[in-house]
């Protein structure tokens, strides 16, 4: 893949990102990290599959 394609799939990863998480989010999924760490990554697994299907 050259440069161009790369950098256009990036761009669409990163808009699709961007309609998913704004900042509410960001600070409840920093907050839960800390709290819980890595015990609830099945929740972020499943919820990834959800999205993907």
């Amino acid at each position: 893949m050259n440069l161009k394609r790369i950098s256009m799939v990036a761009l669409g990863v990163l808009s699709a990102i961007g309609g998913f998480v704004d900042i509410g989010d960001l600070v409840f999924n920093t907050q839960a990290g800390a709290t819980f760490g890595f015990s609830l990554i099945w929740v972020v697994i499943i919820g990834v599959v959800g999205i993907i299907t």
